[in-house]
């Protein structure tokens, strides 16, 4: 059993270092996705003090630092990943920067870009889904009907997908429910976007996948009221814990 939070709560516990003294300290694990998260806000830059504590305030804890569509691919079969190759980057601006190392001033702009450039990748994902959504939302006879559909099959194939353009790792065969919560969260999510309920943001691409980390028996944390309704709506709710 793992306890999985969303990144938001990490930001909380800056200010509130007892935010989570009632959990099991040893259950608490961080993933790529929360460090990820922190590397691409502008405020690596604009408050450094609060993203350094951050970084090393998880680094207290056990981590999955692997992608989630690398994730995802385990819990089909063995894969060998190494973070240590595949994520040299990311581990070693993480090194310099609990350290003490910053953005050399004459370089903050440059910085700046390169992190809006990867919040556009997400904003041209959710853009798609938004524009893909409006034309399922014409062939839409009945919203009710629509919602009730079971159509778990279509998110299967779509992460599969995903996972495969990723890794190179096929899992159409894999045991969904070992992912469950992201199974059923993304079907009733896409839905509610394809009835007008919903419109994709750019934070909700990450906000979905943080969940591939979430396996039977975890547990996870937000305070993020659209996910929360989401997982309880879906079904989900045994998932979730507060704080």
């Amino acid at each position: 059993m793992k306890i999985i939070l969303d990144t938001n709560i990490w930001y909380g516990l800056f200010e509130n270092e007892n935010l989570l003294k009632d959990l099991n300290q040893s259950l608490i694990t961080t993933t790529f996705l929360n460090y990820y998260e922190l590397i691409k806000n502008r405020g690596i830059v604009k408050n450094v003090e609060r993203s350094r504590w951050i970084f090393n305030k998880m680094d207290e804890f056990q981590t999955i630092f692997e992608p989630p569509f690398v994730h995802i691919a385990k819990q089909h079969q063995f894969y060998h990943y190494k973070n240590i190759v595949e994520l040299e980057d990311y581990i070693q601006f993480l090194i310099r920067y609990k350290k003490g190392d910053f953005i050399a001033p004459e370089r903050t702009d440059e910085f700046l870009d390169y992190i809006d450039s990867m919040n556009a990748d997400f904003e041209k994902l959710s853009m798609s889904y938004n524009e893909e959504a409006l034309k399922i939302k014409e062939r839409i006879k009945e919203n009710k009907k629509h919602l009730m559909k079971d159509s778990t099959v279509f998110i299967k194939e779509y992460l599969a997908y995903i996972v495969n353009l990723a890794t190179g790792k096929d899992i159409i065969n894999m045991d969904f429910s070992k992912i469950e919560l992201l199974v059923k969260t993304l079907d009733l999510y896409f839905k509610r976007l394809e009835i007008g309920d919903l419109k994709s943001t750019t934070n909700d691409i990450i906000d979905f996948f943080m969940l591939s980390y979430v396996q039977p028996g975890d547990l996870y944390i937000t305070k993020d009221k659209k996910w929360k309704k989401l997982i309880i709506d879906c079904g989900c709710e045994n998932y979730l814990f507060s704080i």
